[in-house]
């Protein structure tokens, strides 16, 4: 049996849901945040952050090379995605956001087996998932800032 290993981050961030949103949904900047993806594009109708879109993604975990396809189960505007994965990445992740007196808290959550050799070093595979999470938190957190300073939302 596949050991299933889970992992999440969760990060503050200085800007509210509608920029985090914004960058999170702009699939033409996740390669610029998330870094466990070199390319992504969408698959057949809808091409839009919807229920039932389906999408190509490939790039990196660790060292390894991946292609993989996503399809989005479940979205509601401005608060969560979730997705089902099928290929070198299998398994569901989800983004969520969570308005906060400051902006706004968001987690990265994943479920999976791990991929190609990293299935025989579950714990290994689970660390390092981890901590892409909490670079690609860094780097969204960065981008989301910059855009709430450049385009402040209107009390």
């Amino acid at each position: 049996m596949t050991q299933m290993i889970e992992f999440s981050a969760t990060r503050e961030i200085a800007a509210p849901a509608e920029h985090v949103w914004r960058i999170l949904t702009d699939i033409a900047r996740e390669s610029q945040w998330m870094t466990a993806v070199g390319s992504v594009a969408f698959i057949g109708d809808p091409a839009s952050y919807a229920v039932g879109a389906r999408m190509r993604r490939s790039g990196k975990f660790l060292w390894i090379e991946l292609s993989w396809e996503s399809e989005i189960v479940a979205c509601e505007p401005q608060e969560r995605i979730r997705f089902r994965h099928s290929g070198a990445i299998e398994g569901e992740s989800r983004w969520e956001i969570e308005p906060t007196s400051g902006g706004s808290r968001v987690e990265l959550w994943s479920l999976g087996p791990a991929p190609g050799p990293l299935k025989w070093l579950p714990s290994f595979a689970a660390y390092g998932g981890r901590l892409g999470l909490q670079g690609d938190l860094a780097r969204l957190k960065r981008l989301a800032e910059s855009a709430a300073r450049a385009n402040p939302v209107p009390p």
